[in-house]
């Protein structure tokens, strides 16, 4: 059986250099698959497996007159109604990385990733990996909203969630160490408006649900890049499935 992570998260987030970064430090101990799910990313000399190679967003504006979105959410349709033939089962026994776009709504209500998870289970272990911008923690607002889609992600796809922190090296380290000691990330009294206690709403069910760990990573940090293939390795019971096969063999 294959281990597969699918990488969510917001535009911008750092998705597909997460990926690409990912498969380069997991050498040799892991045969990572980069495989490209978003069909609005032409620039996938690397993948190993590319959407685009069988439809772009451009092709489809260009063809049926639909708008950017429109056109995304229509190839990914035909994607997963086709998913068979990207022969996703040749790889079972790999490591599979998989760059989502960023469209907010595949996370939150559309059922097309939904679709390729279920196909993919059938092979492999899965998880999923939130991808947030360190920036996001400067603004209070989007931090609630990324943790919000986070946590309805580990609901919708009853999948384990893990919360990175890209480009953790943009904050201060102070700053970084009350993050990941849960301190002052929700810390302002909310007011008693409508916004106010749909806000204090979130923040607790966010909380209450256990999605404010986070895992920082900066590239050039070595332990961070070591303590993210940790976690994810744990969460995909990796090295459990290469002992069984281990004792297999000696069988």
């Amino acid at each position: 059986m294959g281990h597969a992570i699918f990488v969510f998260g917001a535009a911008g987030a750092g998705k597909t250099t997460f990926c690409r970064n990912l498969r380069e430090h997991g050498k040799p101990d892991r045969s990572i698959r980069l495989i490209n799910l978003d069909p609005a990313q032409e620039d996938g000399a690397d993948y190993d497996l590319d959407l685009c190679e069988f439809l772009t967003v451009n092709e489809v504006m260009d063809e049926c007159d639909f708008g950017p979105n429109g056109a995304l959410f229509y190839a990914l349709e035909e994607m997963v109604e086709n998913i068979d033939e990207l022969k996703l089962h040749e790889f079972e026994e790999d490591y599979f990385l998989f760059d989502c776009p960023g469209q907010i709504e595949l996370f939150l209500h559309s059922n097309i990733l939904q679709k390729c998870v279920n196909h993919i289970q059938n092979h492999s272990k899965i998880a999923i990996v939130y991808l947030m911008d360190s920036t996001v923690f400067l603004n209070k607002p989007k931090l609630l909203f990324s943790t919000l889609c986070a946590t309805i992600s580990m609901f919708r796809f009853d999948l384990p969630v893990v919360n990175i922190i890209s480009k953790a090296d943009l904050l201060e380290k102070d700053f970084l160490e009350d993050i990941l000691d849960k301190e002052n990330i929700f810390d302002e009294e909310f007011d008693n408006s409508e916004n106010g206690r749909l806000s204090k709403s979130i923040s607790d069910f966010v909380m209450s649900n256990g999605m404010m760990d986070f895992y920082p990573l900066d590239w050039s940090n070595e332990d961070m890049v070591q303590n993210i293939f940790l976690v994810l390795d744990n969460v995909l019971q990796f090295y459990d499935d290469i002992e069984t096969k281990t004792r297999d063999l000696e069988m």
